[in-house]
């Protein structure tokens, strides 16, 4: 085995424009298949913990009093779909949004009235997993006394997923399209380079050698290729994932940057494994054509 080893780099190094851009063509390929993955995988995890429950914000109108609030939970309570209600006073809310502008040097020490309305938190069950069913309770919640309005801020998934469908088109053109310009470099890197030693090929043929012995240290180099251009690719990834997300203000961000991740290991590896292939059948598809 080394001694195929060590033939494969000899190959490579005896090619070296055409290696660099097959290892280039095979990067890229992963680098835009890998972002588009990256994408997909955080947005599934991020409407999987939408599904998971969804909090609700009820808005109270100015009737309403603390003495209220045992028959207005009691009443929302008869809806289908609540998991826990926790009420806000309009004071706490105040001393909240006090909090969340001090940083800004905000300050409503001179506000007088305090505008804000008693509000209740709901936490909707994971039952109600389709944004028909948050309707439909939103709906019946307004007719429910003393709310004003029912509000909820995943709204915008309803524009999300939409765009996530129409994504995934996309990725499937362009990853087959850079998938297929990959095989056919990886393909012609091998022929060029068997080509370049035929006449030993034919040397080592007429002493008896195998196919195999010919032939291996020619798919160890398209292996090579996709491993080394596969980990090139994520490597890339990884550091403009870092870069876009540090970037990123706190307090500018829509959905919360914990949530938003790298690739998953099993995600990491089958990139990986499909880059090593993608390699390996270049070579293969470029070995049988002579």
């Amino acid at each position: 085995m080394r001694s195929y080893v060590k033939r494969a780099l000899e190959n490579m190094a005896a090619n070296l424009f055409l290696t660099g851009t097959t290892l280039f063509t095979i990067a890229l390929s992963v680098l835009i298949a890998g972002a588009f993955l990256l994408f997909f995988e955080n947005a599934a995890r991020i409407t999987g913990d939408w599904k998971q429950g969804i909090q609700v914000m009820a808005y109270l109108d100015a009737s309403f009093t603390p003495e209220d609030l045992a028959e207005v939970t009691a009443d929302l309570r008869t809806i289908h779909g609540v998991e826990d209600i926790c009420f806000i006073s309009r004071e706490a809310s105040l001393e909240q949004l006090q909090g969340g502008l001090a940083s800004s040097g905000v300050i409503l020490s001179d506000l007088g009235e305090n505008p804000l309305p008693h509000t209740l938190e709901i936490l909707l069950s994971s039952t109600l997993d389709t944004l028909d069913d948050v309707d439909a309770f939103v709906a019946a919640a307004q007719k429910k006394a003393h709310v004003q309005e029912v509000l909820y801020g995943h709204g915008w998934v309803e524009t999300f997923l939409p765009m996530v469908n129409t994504l995934k088109m996309g990725a499937l053109g362009l990853g087959s399209l850079f998938m297929i310009m990959a095989l056919f470099v990886s393909a012609n890197t091998v022929r060029l380079a068997f080509c370049a030693k035929q006449e030993e090929i034919e040397i080592m043929h007429l002493v008896g050698a195998t196919e195999a012995f010919v032939n291996t240290p020619f798919y160890l180099e398209g292996i090579f290729q996709g491993g080394c251009g596969g980990t090139l690719g994520l490597a890339i990834l990884f550091s403009l994932f870092r870069w876009v997300r540090g970037g990123i203000p706190l307090e500018a961000s829509i959905i919360p940057l914990l949530e938003i991740q790298f690739l998953s290991f099993p995600m990491v590896a089958l990139i990986m494994s499909a880059g090593i292939f993608l390699g390996w059948l270049g070579c293969f598809i470029s070995l049988k054509q002579n």
